[in-house]
Protein backbone atom coordinates (compact mmCIF):
# COMPACT_ATOMS: atom_id res chain seq x y z
CA UNK A 1 0.00 0.00 0.00
CA UNK A 2 1.62 3.10 -0.81
CA UNK A 3 -1.40 5.56 0.92
CA UNK A 4 -2.80 3.99 3.79
CA UNK A 5 -2.63 0.76 6.22
CA UNK A 6 -4.54 -2.65 5.53
CA UNK A 7 -5.93 -4.45 8.07
CA UNK A 8 -5.50 -7.13 9.49
CA UNK A 9 -2.31 -7.65 7.44
CA UNK A 10 -2.66 -10.28 4.35
CA UNK A 11 -3.05 -13.92 4.58
CA UNK A 12 -4.70 -16.12 1.99
CA UNK A 13 -7.36 -16.84 4.36
CA UNK A 14 -8.30 -13.94 5.19
CA UNK A 15 -11.33 -13.09 3.44
CA UNK A 16 -12.23 -9.28 4.91
CA UNK A 17 -10.00 -6.05 5.40
CA UNK A 18 -9.91 -2.59 6.17
CA UNK A 19 -7.65 0.12 4.45
CA UNK A 20 -7.45 3.21 6.43
CA UNK A 21 -6.55 6.74 4.15
CA UNK A 22 -6.58 10.45 5.03
CA UNK A 23 -9.28 12.27 3.78
CA UNK A 24 -7.02 13.93 1.11
CA UNK A 25 -6.98 10.58 -0.98
CA UNK A 26 -9.27 10.65 -3.70
CA UNK A 27 -8.35 7.54 -5.69
CA UNK A 28 -7.41 4.34 -4.65
CA UNK A 29 -6.04 1.53 -7.15
CA UNK A 30 -6.44 -2.12 -5.92
CA UNK A 31 -4.35 -4.54 -7.52
CA UNK A 32 -3.71 -8.64 -6.50
CA UNK A 33 -1.87 -11.60 -7.76
CA UNK A 34 -3.71 -14.80 -7.99
CA UNK A 35 -2.39 -18.31 -6.17
CA UNK A 36 -2.10 -20.15 -9.48
CA UNK A 37 -1.99 -18.80 -13.06
CA UNK A 38 -5.15 -20.22 -14.14
CA UNK A 39 -7.45 -18.06 -11.42
CA UNK A 40 -8.94 -14.69 -12.62
CA UNK A 41 -9.56 -11.82 -10.43
CA UNK A 42 -12.97 -9.55 -10.69
CA UNK A 43 -13.05 -6.26 -8.86
CA UNK A 44 -16.31 -4.35 -8.50
CA UNK A 45 -16.65 -0.46 -6.98
CA UNK A 46 -15.37 2.72 -8.04
CA UNK A 47 -11.52 3.65 -7.37
CA UNK A 48 -12.84 7.05 -6.74
CA UNK A 49 -13.02 7.71 -2.61
CA UNK A 50 -15.68 9.80 -0.33
CA UNK A 51 -15.00 10.82 3.05
CA UNK A 52 -16.61 8.08 4.86
CA UNK A 53 -17.11 4.35 3.73
CA UNK A 54 -16.13 2.96 0.36
CA UNK A 55 -16.76 -0.59 -0.96
CA UNK A 56 -14.63 -2.72 -3.39
CA UNK A 57 -15.11 -6.43 -3.88
CA UNK A 58 -12.48 -8.35 -5.42
CA UNK A 59 -13.57 -12.29 -6.14
CA UNK A 60 -10.80 -14.54 -7.34
CA UNK A 61 -12.23 -17.61 -9.78
CA UNK A 62 -10.69 -20.75 -9.45
CA UNK A 63 -9.56 -22.90 -12.17
CA UNK A 64 -13.19 -25.05 -11.50
CA UNK A 65 -14.56 -21.67 -12.11
CA UNK A 66 -15.70 -21.20 -8.08
CA UNK A 67 -15.73 -17.84 -7.20
CA UNK A 68 -14.04 -16.81 -3.62
CA UNK A 69 -14.58 -13.45 -2.36
CA UNK A 70 -11.61 -12.15 -1.24
CA UNK A 71 -11.38 -8.35 -0.50
CA UNK A 72 -14.40 -6.27 0.76
CA UNK A 73 -12.79 -3.45 2.51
Amino acid sequence: MDNGELSPAFAYNVYNYTVNVDNSVTNVEIEGTTASPSDYIWYTGTSECQVGENVRTITVTDVDATPQPILSP
